[in-house]
């Protein structure tokens, strides 16, 4: 199934073709957050937080939620199950804000057409994905993949959302194609694959 994002201008363009992280378990809807975010927890559930230009006057909020709510309908009935869900919905001061909770990465990824996957560090050792270095988060230095990928219990997450903040339940230790903001939060790179090495 392809549905290249649900990136709320995207939508737009084909709507009109027709016509914070607290104590416990983070959560994207305890947050008031002004950037494109995704947050993958502990269990697997990814929460994706939209946040678009909505200043066009021929936008119409009423018809991109129902698309949006369409498009979420059609992919559950695929998959058999409640794999996807649009949580929040506004249009305020000229911005789309909407955060959706999706069951697994894997839903994220192929309801949005897009990349993001989470592999343990032995399966990312044997990948052409990975970079030759990482950047080591505490010492904020250069370190090879082979130690950067030492650790048997760290996840490895690989996606191509350009510019997004990327949330993790867990701590961060090193990156590659990325910012980081804090122990649990990176921006992704403006092009290519960001990849977060992370402990839970």
């Amino acid at each position: 199934m392809k549905r290249k994002g649900l990136g709320i201008v995207a939508l737009l363009v084909l709507c009109t073709a027709l016509s914070g992280c607290g104590k416990g378990t983070p959560s994207l809807l305890k947050k008031s957050v002004d950037k494109n975010t995704l947050l993958v927890l502990e269990d697997g559930q990814v929460q994706n937080s939209i946040v678009e230009e909505f200043n066009e006057s021929y936008y119409d909020q009423d018809e991109l939620k129902s698309f949006m709510e369409e498009a979420i309908e059609t992919y559950n009935k695929d998959t058999a199950e409640d794999s996807v869900e649009m949580k929040k919905f506004k249009v305020d001061n000229k911005q789309a804000k909407a955060v959706m909770i999706y069951k697994t990465v894997k839903d994220y990824a192929t309801f949005n057409d897009t990349t993001v996957k989470v592999i343990s560090t032995g399966n990312a050792l044997k990948s052409d994905e990975m970079p030759v270095t990482f950047k080591e988060v505490n010492d904020n230095k250069e370190v090879t993949k082979e130690l950067a990928l030492s650790n048997q219990e760290a996840k490895v997450l690989i996606t191509d959302q350009a510019d997004y903040n990327i949330m993790i339940e867990g701590t961060i230790t090193h990156v590659s194609n990325g910012t980081v903001l804090d122990d649990n939060t990176v921006q992704a790179g403006k092009t290519g694959t960001t990849i977060i090495v992370y402990e839970q």
